[in-house]
C-alpha cells in the first residue's frame, strides 16, 4: 500500500509549491484556485513558489504525459505525493527559465524522500533525470550549462511543445502521439474529449486555435470605456477592442493606476453583455450573481441614476461586494436569502443580472485549472458530468431571475463559457419555459494566440437578452 505523502513545513518556496501541488494531486481533475502558502516567505521566494505552481497548473497533462512516458507506467497511476514532485520539478524544468535542471531534480528527491519514503526519491530522481535528458541539450554539446532545446516557432511536430510566447521547447526525439487530435490535447494540456467537443462544433481549425490560446499568459485588460479623464499612456496601452486598455507598467503599480473609480480590471469580452443593454433606463437592477463585483460596477457606472441590488450566494464574496461598494449609495448589497423581499420592496426589477456559475472554457488561460474539469467523464462522486450539473444550477437561476422581473422587465443571462449547452440552449430553454422573449444573443469568441500581442488578447463570453 503507497505511503501517503507528509507535506513539509511551508519554510522554502519549493516545499510550499510541492504543499500545493500534492494538494491538487489529491482532488484532480476537481482542481481549484488553491495558492501555495507563502506566509513564511520573503517576496522573492514568494514569487517563485507562485511560478512553481503556475507552471505545473497550467501544463498538469503535458508534464504528466512525459513523465509517464518516462517512467513506463501511467501517469494516473502514480500516487499523489509523487505525482506533486514530478510535476513541480519537471514544469520548471521545461517551462520556467533560470532554474538549473540539477537544483529542481535536488529539491524534488529531497522533498520526496522526507514527505514519503526515500525509495519514492529514487524513483522521482529516476523520471526528473530522463525528462532532462529529453528537454536539455548536453553541457558537452553546448560548452556550458545545459540549457533546454528550444525553436523561435512551433510547427505542430511530434518532438516539440509549444510556449507560452511562440516558442517551442524540442524534444530531443518524436515522442508525442501520431494523432492530431490527442497531441494537440497533450501539449495545451487539455482533455481530449474538450478538445474533440470542439472540433465538432466549430471544425479542427477553430479547436487548434482555442487550444493554442489556453496556454497564452493573458495580460491585465483594464476598462476604460468609463474614464472621465485621460489614460496614462506610461503605463496602459490601448486594446484592440475599443473602450479597453493594456497595463503595461511594473507589476507594483498596478495597484497605482486603479486609484481612480472610473477605471477597473475587467476583459473586453466581459464587459459587452452589459453593453448590449445600455440603450435601457431601469430604475431598479438585481445582480443575482454578483460574485466579485466587477459587473456589479460595470452597472452603477452604466446606469448612474439606478437603484442595484447585488448578492451572491457565497458569504466571502458578500464580505468582498460590500467592501467594493461601500461608498456607492446606489449599490446596496444584501443577503441572497433576502433579496426577493427587496426586490419586492422596490416594486421589482427592471433588469435582472445573472453571470451564471459555468465551465469557464471561455477564460482557460486565466483560469487553467477549470479546463480539467470540463470533461464530458462523470463525476465519481456524483455519477454526472459538470456540463449536466452546470445546466442543472443555471436554470435554477434563470427561474430565480425571472421571478424578479417587472412585467416588460429585461433578463441579462451572461457566461464566460463558449458551450452552446450553457449559452444559446439555455436561452431558448429559458424562453420556452419561463415565458421569455428573446432580444438578442451573441457569443464571444477567444482570440490571441502565443507569440501575439497581448493587446488582442481577450476572453471568450456569451449574453443573451430576454424580455418578460
Amino acid at each position: 500500500m503507497p505511503t501517503p505523502a507528509r507535506p513539509l513545513p511551508p519554510t522554502t518556496a519549493w516545499n510550499a509549491a510541492f504543499a500545493c501541488a500534492l494538494e491538487h494531486a489529491l482532488t484532480f481533475p476537481n482542481l481549484s484556485q488553491r495558492a501555495p502558502d507563502i506566509s513564511q516567505l520573503d517576496e522573492r521566494d514568494g514569487a517563485l513558489a507562485f511560478a512553481l505552481v503556475d507552471a505545473a497548473m497550467r501544463r498538469w497533462n503535458t508534464i504528466g504525459y512525459l513523465c509517464g512516458s518516462a517512467l513506463g507506467r501511467p501517469w494516473r497511476r502514480l500516487e499523489p505525493g509523487i505525482q506533486a514532485a514530478l510535476v513541480t520539478s519537471a514544469g520548471a524544468m521545461m517551462f520556467l527559465d533560470r532554474i538549473p535542471p540539477w537544483a529542481a531534480v535536488n529539491e524534488a528527491v529531497n522533498w520526496t524522500k522526507q514527505a514519503i519514503t526515500p525509495a519514492a526519491g529514487g524513483l522521482v530522481n529516476a523520471c526528473l533525470r530522463r525528462i532532462a535528458e529529453v528537454v536539455f541539450t548536453p553541457p558537452a554539446e553546448v560548452g556550458g550549462l545545459p540549457g533546454r532545446r528550444v525553436n523561435e516557432v512551433y510547427a505542430f511536430g511530434r518532438d516539440e511543445i509549444p510556449l507560452g510566447d511562440g516558442r517551442a521547447l524540442r524534444l530531443h526525439a518524436p515522442l508525442l502521439p501520431e494523432d492530431e487530435l490527442l497531441r494537440l490535447a497533450i501539449v495545451t494540456s487539455h482533455p481530449s474529449d474538450l478538445l474533440a467537443g470542439w472540433r465538432a462544433a466549430f471544425g479542427i481549425d477553430h479547436a487548434r486555435e482555442l487550444a493554442m490560446h489556453g496556454i497564452m499568459q493573458p495580460g491585465v485588460t483594464i476598462c476604460t470605456r468609463y474614464a472621465k479623464g485621460p489614460i496614462d499612456a506610461s503605463v496602459m496601452t490601448p486594446h484592440r477592442d475599443s473602450g479597453h486598455h493594456v497595463y503595461i507598467g511594473e507589476s507594483g503599480k498596478l495597484r497605482e493606476a486603479l486609484a481612480r473609480d472610473d477605471v477597473w480590471v475587467q476583459d473586453a469580452a466581459s464587459t459587452k453583455a452589459i453593453a448590449s443593454v445600455a440603450k435601457l433606463t431601469p430604475s431598479v437592477i438585481v445582480d443575482l450573481c454578483a460574485g466579485q463585483g466587477t459587473k456589479t460596477k460595470q452597472l452603477a457606472m452604466q446606469f448612474p441614476t439606478a437603484k442595484i441590488l447585488a448578492t451572491d450566494t457565497d458569504v466571502a464574496r458578500l464580505g468582498t461586494l460590500r467592501s467594493v461598494h461601500s461608498g456607492n449609495a446606489n449599490v446596496r448589497v444584501v443577503d441572497i436569502e433576502a433579496i426577493e423581499r427587496e426586490t419586492h420592496a422596490l416594486g421589482m426589477a427592471d433588469l435582472v443580472l445573472l453571470d451564471v456559475p459555468c465551465s469557464n472554457t471561455g477564460v482557460l488561460p486565466r483560469r487553467p485549472e477549470a479546463k480539467y474539469r470540463a470533461t464530458t467523464n462523470p463525476s465519481a462522486t456524483t455519477g454526472t458530468d459538470q456540463l449536466t450539473r452546470l445546466v442543472a444550477i443555471q436554470r435554477e437561476i434563470l427561474r430565480r431571475g425571472a421571478r424578479l422581473l417587472k412585467p416588460g422587465g429585461t433578463l441579462l443571462y451572461s457566461t464566460c463559457s463558449i458551450e452552446k449547452a450553457e449559452n444559446e440552449e439555455q436561452v431558448a430553454w429559458a424562453c420556452t419555459e419561463l415565458g421569455l422573449t428573446l432580444v438578442s444573443d451573441e457569443r464571444t469568441f477567444p482570440t490571441g494566440v502565443p507569440g501575439e500581442s497581448v493587446t488582442r488578447y481577450r476572453d471568450g463570453a456569451f449574453c443573451g437578452v430576454m424580455k418578460k
